[in-house]
């Protein structure tokens, strides 16, 4: 449910200092109310989770849905690719390592597609050379993470690319 400031600040003014009192708080309410529509919005954002191994995905995944994402999934980078123009994800979590292409190759895929240029990728690999982080990032990714990760830390990265991305 969505809330707006106008429907919570209609009150009926009594006094002069009740009327201060009732815009301060309708001013705070208002806030509130802001902040809690764009958490939601966040929280309904979809994810792609791009990695050749089914325990990783599902533990991203389990992750992310218990914060509230939509969460699709993909095995394969020609998976990746399609899913990244058709299902419309808010931020793919990409692998560098897949059977078919290597990460960065598909980063640069999404980047270059007018319809997915500017959907942030989060890599997620088990290359954690400074190196293949560079490479990731001159790729177009918006943020790097190493395996073994941390599913909190995932999820605090995640909510950081999507709340900038809405501003």
């Amino acid at each position: 449910m969505e809330y707006s400031a106008t429907s919570i600040c209609r009150f009926k003014v009594e006094t002069s200092d009740r009327r201060k009192w009732l815009l301060l708080e309708c001013n705070r309410n208002a806030v509130e109310a802001k902040q809690a529509n764009a958490s939601r919005r966040l929280m309904s954002s979809r994810v792609l989770v791009v990695d050749d191994e089914v325990d990783i995905q599902d533990l991203v995944k389990f992750n992310l849905q218990a914060e509230g994402y939509d969460v699709i999934q993909a095995l394969t980078a020609e998976d990746a690719i399609r899913l990244s123009s058709e299902g419309k994800p808010d931020l793919i979590i990409l692998d560098l390592m897949l059977p078919d292409l290597d990460g960065i190759s598909v980063c640069e895929i999404i980047k270059r597609n007018e319809v997915t240029s500017q959907t942030p990728i989060l890599m997620l690999t088990a290359w954690s050379s400074m190196q293949s982080r560079v490479l990731g990032i001159e790729a177009g990714a918006d943020d790097y993470m190493s395996k073994p990760f941390s599913p909190k830390e995932l999820s605090m990265r995640v909510q950081r690319i999507l709340a900038q991305q809405a501003r």
